[in-house]
């Protein structure tokens, strides 16, 4: 978060405080920035929030402390636990942060992340695979290994590590096909408008997995980092942020275009006027 607003102190310390449910005063000792944070143990993060309005996908704003980006991928992993999915790929994964978090899921047997960034894909293989185990990253060396909660299991019965390799949802990819559920969290944003149909068409029309969940700011909400009147985004490289309604108009387009059902939900904070700072969309093929 500080990174982002690094010209403008004063607004990092405000977004800060805000996400951590700070008061004014203690503005200046403000949480690191979240894509920094290190998971903590899901039953730790749980008895920590609360999930309220479990159908609306929505995170109540008293018992919230941990920070957004927790929030929003915790969203993800329940929504993917929902589907009953037993294969996943994260499309842009980063640093591997939700492949870390669907991974003790027994019920996905397939497990892939997806990067244009050869640097994210590195991180997220250090992640996932820690000291002891070593995951074959495209480009990479290293041999595949089994997760380590799967010790002692005979070799049909064990999981394999995810499977890294790099991409780009602007271009089509076989790799990316076959999947129960892709996630794209905060991805969509970062590409320019006027290539959003080819990432529509390689997802939705020639992937078109059975569940896509996709996320991405509510530009809304940003009133609340102060950052709106001056007509800012929250990350230099967003190359737009969509509004409530611009969101559900784009998801009824997807919708009638490739045949999907969907729902709209949001996560984080609620605020009355500005809604959720993250606004969730969840796909399910027609059939």
């Amino acid at each position: 978060m500080r990174r982002y607003f690094a010209k403008t102190r004063s607004y990092a310390d405000i977004a800060v405080h805000r996400l951590r449910g700070e008061s004014e005063g203690e503005a200046g000792s403000g949480r690191e920035c979240k894509e920094e944070g290190k998971w903590e143990p899901t039953e730790q993060f749980q008895r920590k929030c609360r999930y309220v309005g479990e159908e609306e996908g929505a995170w109540g704003p008293k018992e919230q402390f941990a920070p957004l980006d927790q929030l929003r991928l915790e969203a993800v992993r329940r929504e993917v636990i929902r589907c009953g999915a037993s294969s996943v790929i994260d499309l842009g994964c980063g640093e591997g942060k939700l492949l870390e978090l669907l991974l003790p899921i027994r019920e996905i047997g397939k497990l892939c992340g997806m990067d244009v960034s050869v640097e994210a894909l590195e991180k997220a293989r250090k992640r996932i695979s820690g000291r002891e185990y070593s995951r074959q990253v495209k480009g990479y060396s290293g041999q595949g290994r089994r997760y380590s909660g799967d010790e002692g299991k005979p070799p049909g019965q064990a999981r394999r590590l995810p499977e890294l390799f790099q991409g780009s949802l602007l271009y089509q990819d076989s790799h990316i096909c076959g999947f129960d559920a892709a996630c794209a969290v905060e991805v969509m944003e970062h590409i320019m408008p006027e290539k959003l149909p080819i990432f529509e068409k390689v997802l939705f029309q020639k992937a078109a997995h059975p569940t896509i969940i996709v996320t991405t700011p509510n530009r809304e909400y940003n009133a609340r980092y102060h950052c709106a009147g001056g007509g800012m985004l929250r990350h230099e490289d967003h190359r737009f942020e969509w509004t409530r309604e611009e969101f559900t108009a784009w998801i009824e387009k997807i919708c009638g275009q490739y045949g999907y059902e969907a729902e709209v939900k949001g996560i984080g904070e609620m605020d009355e006027r500005y809604g959720f700072p993250t606004q969730m969309g969840v796909f399910t093929k027609c059939r």
